[in-house]
């Protein structure tokens, strides 16, 4: 049965070669430097999932995972190579069934091919239910924390190179939202979150400062309007008492205030202000 797929996307067939083997493969029309062992179609990264598979899933056995695995023991890559590409599903099942035909499989005595079937019984398009997600969560989670430092380094680049261009759906990204909202981060995290913002080593330049600003013109802050409770100001107050600014920080303000001219409204507001904290501190005085 031939799984659902997105219309949308473009497909391609691959093969991986065996390069430990190098020699003349002639199967009718077709010629190869190397031997080939395995045939596949899908798209985006899909001809790397295998090689990232027989590294990561030592467990997994498969005749294709396990030749994967020999062929990096011995110090080699697999060759992988696109056949045909800019196809439709339809049209890439149809290539794979047939390159597949041409070529031969070794578990019926036909060729050098690792494939337990003639093509066209692809994962694509396939949803896994709730309990299997979990379980995939859980065993990547584990596959993480057992990296060393540098192999989690390593990972996480080339994760960061994968995304490079691209951009969430607006419907993956509510998602996302909707699965942070009320979760709250540990006194450990949010710990480990402040060192890692005090040791940055960058400093957004001027021109993405000014597009980040340009941004956000005209959205409300998400505390316009708000007022924070007593509570919190007292805390927020004690911490501050007594702390003195550097000189750098000083000219920091100065800098940010200067040329900058207030409404009328905003200097009333801050003329009262002043007024209510000098009648405090002569109440205060006399009691």
């Amino acid at each position: 049965m031939v799984a659902k797929h997105p219309k949308s996307k473009i497909f391609y067939v691959y093969i991986y070669f065996d390069p430990r083997i190098k020699s003349r493969f002639v199967y009718k029309k077709l010629k190869f430097d190397y031997e080939p062992f395995y045939v596949g179609l899908g798209h985006d990264n899909r001809k790397f999932s295998h090689f990232d598979e027989a590294k990561r899933k030592k467990k997994k056995n498969s005749h294709k995972l396990n030749k994967i695995r020999k062929i990096i023991r011995e110090g080699y890559k697999p060759i992988i190579e696109v056949f045909k590409g800019k196809l439709s599903f339809e049209g890439a099942i149809e290539q794979e069934i047939k390159l597949i035909k041409k070529i031969g499989r070794r578990n019926i005595g036909t060729g050098p091919l690792t494939n337990m079937t003639d093509g066209g019984e692809g994962m694509i398009g396939y949803k896994h239910d709730k309990k299997t997600k979990s379980k995939i969560s859980k065993s990547f989670q584990k596959y993480i924390r057992n990296l060393s430092k540098k192999e989690k380094e390593e990972f996480y680049q080339s994760r960061r190179k994968a995304w490079l261009g691209k951009h969430h759906s607006k419907k993956t990204r509510l998602q996302m939202s909707a699965a942070q909202k009320g979760k709250r981060k540990s006194k450990k995290a949010c710990e480990a979150m402040k060192e890692a913002w005090k040791k940055r080593s960058h400093k957004f330049p001027r021109s993405v400062c000014r597009k980040m600003s340009k941004s956000r013109l005209g959205i409300m802050p998400w505390n316009y309007g708000k007022h924070l409770p007593r509570v919190m100001k007292k805390k927020l107050s004690d911490a501050l008492k007594g702390k003195p600014f550097t000189e750098k920080h000083k000219k920091n303000i100065s800098k940010g205030l200067t040329g900058r001219h207030f409404s009328e409204e905003h200097k009333r507001n801050l003329w009262k202000n002043r007024k209510r904290k000098k009648l405090k501190q002569i109440k205060r005085r006399k009691n």
